[in-house]
């Protein structure tokens, strides 16, 4: 796969993890990048990904570790054993082309988004001897169909979201999580990536069978101000508790209430410590 030259310079200064470097790189490297247009790009892990350097976010990808680093570094840990590692809200890959490249970790990759799935696929299918499968599915509550407004990463099923803008829409089916786990026979999983723009408590509940048996060991999610309680409710009540991910470490999270949209962390408490 023939990729483009990054600058020699970018290629030592993303190694390094520093405050602020993906907006320094932006800076500095920004409007060489955006000249390439789409193009097969080696990322700072060396994984090789289709990326649209037009676009910032991509551009991101090319720098660092810019959706979730903290969360990411936390999988890798989690997973350095391997694992089942479901990604719900796939995008075009930011987490996947971190995680789906260590030793016996099967990934399970959920992408509803048609045009962010096949970017998606393209990548993967480039990559040898990946155990990744991706699912045209987005995660909820029951099994049904459901109406997506496509907005790239940030698509979404509220439909009371972006009411301002005229955003396409695309008709998708949702399914429970622990409907699509049983149906392929996996016990349990290791590390979840929780990131569908509004649903989480809707996907949560349609795993309730594997958080009251305790077979999901770890939790990375998006939680929103207005679905935060509810969230937390839920997750107390299969014995899961919820955490703040700072500087690598899992602080417990007291806040009877959220003013911004976080990313969070549960695990169950016989879970906390390894």
């Amino acid at each position: 796969m023939k990729t483009i030259k990054i600058p020699l310079s970018l290629n030592v200064i993303r190694k390094y993890d520093f405050p602020k470097k993906l907006g320094l790189l932006e800076i500095l490297f920004g409007k060489t990048l955006k000249m390439f247009g789409v193009a097969w790009v080696s990322c700072s892990n060396g994984i090789v990904w289709k990326l649209n350097l037009e676009d910032p976010c991509h551009r991101w990808i090319v720098y660092g570790k810019y959706e979730g680093g903290q969360g990411i570094d936390l999988a890798k840990d989690k997973l350095r054993n391997g694992g089942v590692y479901v990604d719900s809200g796939a995008n075009i890959g930011q987490w996947v082309l971190y995680l789906s490249d260590l030793k016996n970790v099967k990934t399970l990759a959920f992408e509803p988004v048609k045009s962010e799935r096949k970017w998606l696929t393209k990548c993967v299918g480039v990559q040898n001897d990946w155990d990744v499968s991706i699912f045209a599915y987005g995660l909820g509550s029951e099994n049904k169909y459901a109406e997506i407004q496509q907005n790239g990463s940030k698509s979404t099923v509220r439909l009371d979201w972006y009411q301002n803008e005229s955003n396409d829409r695309e008709r998708i089916k949702i399914r429970r999580l622990e409907y699509v786990l049983e149906k392929l026979k996996v016990e349990k999983v290791t590390f979840w990536k929780l990131d569908v723009e509004g649903s989480e408590l809707d996907a949560l509940q349609g795993a309730e069978t594997f958080l009251r048996d305790k077979r999901i060991e770890y939790i990375c999610y998006e939680c929103h101000p207005s679905n935060y309680i509810q969230i937390r409710e839920l997750l107390h009540f299969y014995d899961y508790e919820v955490f703040d991910l700072i500087d690598g470490e899992l602080v417990e999270k007291q806040e009877e209430s959220i003013m911004n949209t976080q990313n969070l962390v549960a695990t169950h408490k016989n879970m906390q410590g390894e």
